[in-house]
């Protein structure tokens, strides 16, 4: 099921209708290229499903443009599921025919009467260190590092972008050409919630977030208000440099701290409300169309941990629960 998902994701994420093939995709992709998989079946069709044998054709007749291949032996002996269409699985294989002799023969119809014997095994050290190596190539390529330089803005570029209408900024890529946005700030578009495991790169993403917005905006388009709970220094680097966005670095904050930044933050919101009343208008945009005369930046409120404000029932989860409401709505 997993790599039936996958195909599915390959053929409509990557290959569109701009690539014919994985392969073509990757050429293009570089760092970010999409790995191969290969599926090893033995004694196929013993203890397949109808719903098993199903996933395998579609591996079979679909997998090999999205880089899945299929490494199978067929016991012909046996029976294979009601609805496998045995004809079409062939017809999308290379089928390897085992002789009494010892000897192997492609039954192809393009490179007909090739026959082959297989090599001996090696002794067991010899694939133990073989496993032993491929096994850290392996773990070193799973390591998908893309340079910053890829998003980040030229010299002339810097400080370049406004935010009236959204804010919007690449924080990575996706697919072979393409970079990935961070765009918030318009529609329903308000907010994010970032999720995963330890070691997953929640970290790397607001660093990659923080900085390349402080490189495409100025000062007077986007601002931060950045809260760590994770008892680190997270953001300490920050405020060593004296980054002009910053409005507020709180490293290693208690909740009574990050509550006052909340605090904080309403406040601007109701300060924000007036200077829009005044002018009639709805939202930033519309403020700025009116000419109003204060530059209002975008602000940016990232809490690394944030459920910290909820780990105790009290006074600080009750009040951070209300202004957390107010400013998200």
């Amino acid at each position: 099921g997993d790599l039936n998902d996958h195909i599915e994701k390959v053929i409509q994420m990557y290959l569109r209708n701009e690539f014919p093939n994985i392969t073509e995709y990757n050429r293009q992709a570089g760092q970010i290229a999409e790995k191969y998989h290969f599926v090893v079946i033995a004694d196929f069709p013993s203890n397949f499903s109808e719903l098993a044998a199903k996933r395998l054709l579609s591996i079979a007749t679909s997998g090999a443009r999205c880089g899945v291949y299929l490494l199978m032996h067929w016991d012909r002996k046996k029976p294979v599921p009601q609805d496998f269409n045995a004809e079409q699985a062939r017809a999308h294989c290379l089928r390897v025919v085992g002789k009494k002799s010892g000897t192997f023969a492609l039954n192809d119809e393009l490179i007909p009467g090739v026959t082959f014997s297989l090599d001996q095994l090696p002794e067991d050290g010899l694939t133990r260190d073989l496993i032993h190596k491929l096994g850290a190539a392996s773990r070193d390529a799973e390591r998908v590092e893309v340079p910053f330089s890829d998003i980040a803005p030229a010299e002339d570029a810097l400080w370049s972008v406004e935010t009236t209408k959204e804010l919007r900024v690449p924080i990575g890529r996706t697919g072979a050409t393409k970079l990935q946005y961070l765009a918030i700030g318009r529609d329903t578009r308000q907010h994010a919630l970032i999720a995963g495991k330890t070691g997953s790169g929640k970290s790397t993403l607001f660093h990659v977030m923080i900085t390349n917005l402080s490189l495409w905006c100025s000062p007077d388009e986007v601002e931060f208000y950045l809260v760590d709970f994770k008892k680190g220094v997270e953001f300490k680097c920050y405020a060593n440099a004296h980054l002009p966005h910053a409005r507020v670095i709180a490293i290693e904050s208690d909740r009574e701290f990050g509550l006052s930044v909340l605090q904080r933050l309403d406040e601007e919101l109701k300060r924000r409300g007036d200077l829009f009343r005044h002018l009639g208008v709805q939202d930033l945009p519309g403020y700025e169309k009116a000419g109003g005369k204060e530059a209002i930046p975008r602000t940016l409120l990232l809490i690394d941990e944030f459920q910290e404000f909820f780990v105790e029932d009290d006074r600080i989860a009750q009040n951070a629960n209300v202004l957390l409401d107010r400013i998200v709505r």
